[in-house]
């Protein structure tokens, strides 16, 4: 990241000033540094869409608690998570709780409309 921040940098150094270049440094660091926004965050917001969407309290409390199990299992935060983490919780899931294929695609569907 500091490698292109540096070649902008160069690159307007004959258009802007002292001070705007150090600025635009500023900038384009803020800009540039991930930022993650907190689990319990990201959770919120989707449940506050479903919400919007019309769903029901015990729909919304199904959603939650099949998504903090996921987490816990999974262990990593939300913005971690890759497919095969997905995949491998939801193997496990049935293996171990012996599942219906009903039951692990519904919540195949709740992990898909939470992580797009």
């Amino acid at each position: 990241m500091e490698t292109t921040i540096n070649l902008v940098l160069a690159q307007m150094q004959p258009i802007l000033t002292c001070n705007q270049l150090k600025r635009l440094g500023e900038v384009l660091r803020f800009a540039l540094t991930p930022r993650e926004e907190s689990s319990a965050d990201l959770l919120r917001l989707f449940l506050t869409a479903k919400e919007v969407e019309g769903c029901s309290a015990r729909t919304i409390t199904y959603y939650e608690s099949t998504i903090q199990r996921m987490i816990t299992a999974v262990g990593k935060p939300y913005t971690q998570i890759e497919s095969d983490d997905l995949r491998g919780y939801l193997a496990e899931y049935e293996a171990k709780r012996k599942t219906s294929k009903v039951t692990i695609d519904n919540i195949r569907r709740i992990l898909s409309s939470f992580f797009s």
